[in-house]
């Protein structure tokens, strides 16, 4: 065999070798992924589809108006995803105990709110770039009357590190002290200044 064709088998050889790498690294996703969202260690047997979490875009004066509820909950427990009617990526419902209510009335004590994707008992729809709840943790939440999120930015999960959102955000509203117009980066609030400041939206809203 002269040069060339051993150069084209090589090729070929790594080309082979980098589908089979990329190939299983897309059909099995990482055990942390799988434990984000709630999966079992034997769910690798279904069929797996992936994609990205991209939503509508609202100002946060746009959500507080469009919002049927605002509040603040934390995650009692996740449950098999159900495909809403006319939509081919699954939901999973997510039980919120709620802690405080901002805007709304809800039923009762406790909420749903549709996570975009999930695991049913044939198969796992794993979205990139949104929040996967698991039970204990705590969220802020702009939620429609179904419980769909309000699109990006509507679910921020709450931990000990500051709530920042873009300054595109803040459009027609007058900006939390210590910021500007000019101000580049990411708004800062801290949990409480941040249910105090939404709360000021809503109140300049009734």
């Amino acid at each position: 065999m002269n040069k060339i064709g051993k150069l084209a088998y090589t090729v070929l050889g790594l080309c082979a070798a980098a589908l089979l790498v990329f190939g299983i690294s897309f059909i099995f996703p990482r055990e942390q992924t799988k434990s984000q969202l709630g999966m079992s260690s034997g769910s690798t047997s279904k069929r797996i589809h992936t994609g990205s979490g991209a939503r509508e875009y609202f100002s946060l004066q746009e959500m507080c108006e469009k919002a049927q509820y605002i509040i603040v909950g934390r995650v009692l427990s996740r449950e098999e995803a159900v495909f809403p009617i006319q939509d081919s990526i699954p939901h999973t419902p997510v039980i919120f105990q709620v802690e405080q209510t901002i805007k709304g009335n809800p039923a009762d004590s406790k909420v749903t709110f549709l996570e975009l994707g999930g695991e049913t008992q044939t198969d796992i729809y794993i979205v990139e770039g949104i929040n996967h709840y698991q039970p204990g943790d705590r969220a802020f939440l702009f939620m429609r009357e179904n419980g769909a999120p309000l699109g990006s930015y509507s679910d921020i999960l709450l931990t000990e590190d500051p709530i920042q959102l873009p300054p595109d955000k803040f459009e027609g509203l007058s900006l939390p002290n210590g910021y500007t117009n000019k101000t580049v980066g990411w708004i800062q609030f801290s949990e409480d200044e941040f249910v105090d400041y939404v709360t000021g939206i809503v109140k300049s809203l009734e």
